[in-house]
């Protein structure tokens, strides 16, 4: 009967309140979160329960022992307010799901300075096919790793990078020849955002 008269749920903008009806939305996957998406009220510890409820225990009489069976695929996330959620954190989450394939992280508007932890940790990602990095810090080199760390990367958005220099760059660029779709930041040189299509390489 209640379920019958539910038309409209307002939320408003109760960050806690949207974090705890995320906990119950992985507690249902029942380990077999695919697809996760948030704004604003992402938080380091909703990433921490979301990385954390892939670890399966398992126990007989010989053994008692605990294995992480990560099923996470997709991560989109909006990162506007660094007391909620922090580089580190989402750092922290991809190690624990080691077969994400798509990643959409946002600065939320805001430079990041260049972090190493997140290059490290998104490096290790062998599975991952799309990357997209918006108001991110992260240098050259920390991109060169990314790219040969992740052999099956068919999509890297970074064209809002800004601390990125690639222009003379040659084994960055070389490295970068591989992926189908590709959006770097605008040569220094540039007033403005221009568009250069290629067969694999898109320059925003």
């Amino acid at each position: 009967m209640l379920r019958s008269a539910v038309r409209c749920l307002h939320l408003g903008q109760d960050m806690d309140l949207m974090c705890a009806m995320a906990k119950v939305a992985v507690d249902r996957s029942g380990g077999r979160l695919e697809v996760f998406k948030g704004e604003d009220f992402v938080s380091d510890e909703l990433l921490e329960y979301i990385g954390d409820s892939n670890a399966v225990g398992y126990s007989s009489n010989l053994q008692t022992c605990k294995y992480r069976s990560p099923s996470l695929k997709v991560i989109s996330v909006w990162c506007s307010d660094e007391t909620r959620m922090s580089i580190e954190g989402f750092a922290e989450l991809t190690r624990k799901c080691p077969l994400l394939e798509d990643i959409v992280l946002s600065g939320g508007g805001h430079r990041r300075p260049p972090l190493p932890l997140l290059a490290l940790a998104v490096a290790e990602l062998r599975h991952l096919r799309r990357l997209t990095l918006q108001g991110i810090g992260v240098s050259n080199d920390e991109l060169t790793a990314i790219v040969y760390g992740c052999p099956r990367l068919e999509l890297l958005d970074v064209c809002s990078c800004w601390d990125l220099c690639v222009d003379d760059d040659a084994q960055l660029l070389a490295k970068c020849a591989r992926i189908r779709t590709l959006k770097l930041p605008p040569s220094e040189e540039d007033d403005y955002y221009y568009y250069y299509t290629r067969k694999v390489v898109f320059i925003c």
